[in-house]
């Protein structure tokens, strides 16, 4: 009896395990979003996608997906390779000392596919300068990836990239702690973990307490000196947070955390709107929506009225609005997005500065051509390759914007740049805004302005203006006079 018990239990233990789920299926139970992304949709349904072997292939992977218990397995799966074998079920997560959890994508800025085709610190500089020098009070930073800021727990990699990255952060944040309208959050971070605390969450791609304590200190008293003392910001109840890279191997990882609250509105709160907030995770979940069930966000408390947007939409327009109404401004970046940002920064420079201008210079043909009698220049359809001879000169220690007015539109003017020497510039007009009155250049510091050649071409009967030099060097543009835009 017990012999045949023993064969029995085995096949009644498969049946189970291949069976329950399907019933519990059948019956309506479903397994939710898993490995932070949605869970497969269902395939098309027609008699045409029938006869197609990826309709199966979807079928198979949405029903997999939904199966109750999937969940589970996939959590004690990755427990298994985690606790026992020291193994990430995801190759995109790494895991150090102590169980402590790395985001290997933090790496891809220093690989062949990530790299930004522009200086990520000079995309940073000139964002903060152009802020500052249209008058508002400018608070940019560069959150520095886990694996440079706290390597106490990182794993051992035999990888180039790593190396490069860390380099890359403390370039950028030295770069910005001498701008003006920069924040250089990395000398308070290392000093707190020189005294052995932990700065990131152990299972989290965010700051812990402590970190978000410091960058929230560091706006609130940019913003308005003394602020952040004025709302008394405290430590909140204990929790257990539920970090997002353990949610990317399909299982739970918690930390205890603590959320950071602000006690106390402001004696004399600032004007709605008088703030944008414009970042990524790392400011959305420490002042705008903390994921701790409960908590007051430190926005609503010490910055009512403030609204906050996205920086990954920053280059589409949801932002302008925002940008165009605030007095201060502050903007955050994750280091590992840099890519993105070096891409999309062109439009708050656009936006802060189309209402400024500064000393003309002229155009020089740099396709061979005819030299240019007069400082306006007429396009059309055919490109023209020219540059910038600039009043200040050809090489500049600060950054500059080249701003190069339309004065006579028949349609969208086209600009391209072709460097003769050295990566396109960042942060450059690649888009047209709601006025049209103006293409920006971004000339970084120790640039040539006139190996920084640029392409337009336009419907015939547009006329650009001479070339305006804006000097980025701390100080504030004068305004332009008020113009009728660009027709």
């Amino acid at each position: 009896m017990r012999r045949r018990l023993l064969r029995v239990l085995p096949i009644a233990w498969l049946l189970g395990l291949l069976l329950a789920p399907g019933a519990a299926f059948v019956l309506g139970a479903r397994q939710g979003e898993l490995e932070n992304r949605p869970i497969a949709s269902w395939p098309e349904r027609s008699l045409t996608a029938l006869g197609r072997e990826r309709t199966f292939q979807q079928l198979d992977r949405t029903i997999l997906e939904r199966l109750p218990l999937r969940g589970t397995a996939l959590d004690l799966r990755g427990r298994l390779e985690l606790d026992l074998l020291r193994d990430s079920p995801n190759p995109r997560i790494l895991v150090g000392r102590d169980g402590w959890l790395y985001y290997d994508e933090e790496l891809d800025l220093c690989r062949d596919a990530g790299r930004p085709l522009a200086d990520p610190a000079d995309a940073a500089e000139l964002v903060a300068r152009a802020l500052g020098a249209s008058g508002r009070r400018a608070i940019v930073t560069v959150a520095d990836t886990k694996l440079s800021v706290h390597p106490a727990d990182a794993p051992a990699l035999d990888d180039p990239a790593l190396g490069c990255v860390r380099r890359l952060d403390r370039r950028v944040g030295r770069r910005l702690a001498r701008s003006p309208g920069g924040l250089d959050l990395r000398p308070t971070l290392d000093a707190l973990e020189r005294r052995g605390i932990a700065t990131f969450l152990r299972s989290d791609t965010h700051w812990s307490l402590e970190g978000r304590t410091a960058f929230v200190r560091a706006v609130l008293d940019r913003i308005r000196p003394g602020l952040a003392d004025e709302v008394e910001l405290r430590p909140g109840a204990p929790w257990q947070r539920d970090g997002d890279l353990g949610r990317f191997m399909g299982m739970r990882r918690l930390d205890p955390d603590r959320p950071l609250e602000a006690r106390r509105t402001p004696r004399a709160p600032l004007a709605a709107g008088d703030v944008a907030l414009i970042g990524d995770s790392q400011l959305e979940l420490a002042m705008v929506h903390p994921p701790q069930p409960g908590a007051v966000p430190i926005a609503q408390r010490a910055l009512p009225g403030q609204p906050f947007c996205h920086v990954n939409v920053i280059g589409d327009g949801p932002c302008d609005a925002a940008l165009r109404r605030a007095r201060a401004v502050v903007l955050e970046r994750v280091s590992r997005s840099l890519r993105m940002f070096t891409a999309g920064c062109w439009r708050p420079i656009a936006i802060a500065l189309e209402d400024r201008t500064g000393p003309a210079g002229r155009w020089e043909r740099a396709d061979g051509g005819r030299p240019l009698r007069s400082r306006r220049l007429a396009l059309s359809p055919a490109p023209v390759r020219v540059r910038a001879l600039l009043p200040g000169g050809d090489v500049s220690a600060v950054p500059r914007i080249v701003r190069i007015p339309i004065r006579r539109a028949a349609g969208p003017v086209t600009m391209t740049q072709t460097p003769e020497r050295g990566p396109v510039a960042p942060c450059s007009t690649i888009g047209d805004l709601t006025s049209g009155t103006a293409k920006l250049l971004a000339v970084p510091a120790g640039r040539r302005a006139s190996d920084l050649l640029v392409q337009l071409s336009a419907p015939p009967g547009t006329e650009l203006g001479a070339p305006e030099e804006l000097v980025l060097d701390g100080r504030e543009l004068r305004r332009a006079p008020a113009e009728r835009p660009a027709r």
